[in-house]
C-alpha cells in the first residue's frame, strides 16, 4: 500500500475534515458526534470530486459520542449521486442513498 498524505485539514461547523492523496485514490475523511450531519464541500472538494469521479472516496463517522454506536459510511463518486441543497454552496443533508458501504463499531 501506498503512504497516506494529508492534504488539507478544516473544521467546518461540528464536522472535522481531513483529505488524502493515497496512491490513485482521493479520500476525504468527515466525522459527527450524532448519528447523521450535514455534509459541507468547500468548492475546491467539489471540484476535486467532479475531477476525480470513482477515484474520490468520502468516509464519514457517525455516532462518535460516549454513548454513540460509531459507524463508518463510504461514498463514491459524489457529483454522480449526490444533489446539493443549495448548489453554489454544495451543502448536502440527504446523502445515505450514495453510501457504498457502510460499517458498524463495536463499543469497547
Amino acid at each position: 500500500p501506498g503512504r497516506g498524505i494529508l492534504s488539507g485539514e478544516s473544521e467546518l461547523g461540528s464536522v472535522k475534515g481531513a483529505s488524502y492523496h493515497r496512491n490513485s485514490s482521493y479520500i476525504l475523511l468527515l466525522s459527527y458526534r450524532d448519528d447523521n450531519g450535514v455534509l459541507n464541500f468547500p468548492r475546491n472538494e467539489w471540484a476535486k470530486a467532479e475531477t476525480e469521479k470513482e477515484a474520490y472516496f468520502v468516509y464519514i463517522y457517525t455516532g462518535l459520542r460516549a454513548d454513540g454506536s460509531p459507524e463508518r459510511w463510504e461514498i463514491r463518486n459524489l457529483t454522480k449521486y449526490l444533489d446539493p441543497d443549495v448548489p453554489e454552496d454544495k451543502r448536502v443533508s440527504d446523502w445515505r442513498h450514495a453510501v457504498a458501504r457502510r460499517t458498524t463499531f463495536k463499543k469497547v
